[in-house]
């Protein structure tokens, strides 16, 4: 059972509300493109994707507003139920590791690589990737794929950046260095064998590059 209380929200940080906001969404985008997706689960992902980008701003300018705050609530859920039976992907396998080593909160450790993963995994699925476009408010009415595609990728970056989240573990005070066993971690994660594209050790190696 979930107990979705908007007025549990009224305090919380606006810091908070972000991070925990873009849990959600990469909850919400990786469980639609992953590989163990389908057309239910699809529904409540896109439906998830919409209310997040619609309300997260509003909630952290004003938590107090229980109908922003019951609609995160809801798109949180939603995300939820679509991963606990679809699975997630390599932004949640980079993002675990990160969080061990680092001790970066874990929301906005998701922020950090949702972009360059979805980068990564477009080719494999562009048509889901115009999909999440529109469900961002993006108009992607007679645009060809790749474009369509772009404003995607185009539309979270620029969310996560009006949420004020780093882009950089650099801009957080933190010196990347990559252990090994960071990579080993990636590739046995759950998680990775639900991403919509294969990655080696290489390319997580750059995937983890990408936010330092």
């Amino acid at each position: 059972i979930a107990v979705l209380d908007p007025l549990l929200l009224g305090s919380i940080p606006s810091k908070v509300a972000a991070e925990t906001g873009a849990d959600a969404l990469s909850h919400a985008i990786e469980a639609y493109v992953g590989l163990g997706s389908y057309i239910l689960t699809d529904a409540l992902a896109l439906a998830s994707i919409r209310m997040i980008s619609r309300n997260v701003l509003k909630l952290m300018s004003n938590p107090g507003d229980v109908e922003v705050a019951a609609e995160m609530l809801l798109a949180s859920c939603m995300a939820g139920m679509c991963f606990n039976n679809v699975g997630l992907g390599l932004v949640h396998s980079l993002a675990h590791p990160i969080g061990a080593y680092f001790h970066v909160p874990h929301g906005l450790a998701c922020a950090l690589y949702l972009p360059a993963v979805m980068e990564f995994n477009a080719s494999a699925c562009p048509e889901k990737f115009a999909s999440i476009a529109d469900a961002l408010g993006q108009n992607v009415a007679g645009l060809q794929l790749q474009a369509a595609v772009d404003q995607a990728l185009v539309a979270v970056s620029d969310l996560l950046e009006r949420m004020g989240l780093p882009k950089k573990l650099s801009r957080m005070g933190i010196q990347f260095h990559l252990d090994p066993k960071m990579v080993d971690d990636v590739l046995a994660a759950g998680p990775t064998k639900n991403n919509p594209r294969k990655a080696d050790r290489v390319q997580i190696a750059q995937l983890f590059g990408s936010a330092a």
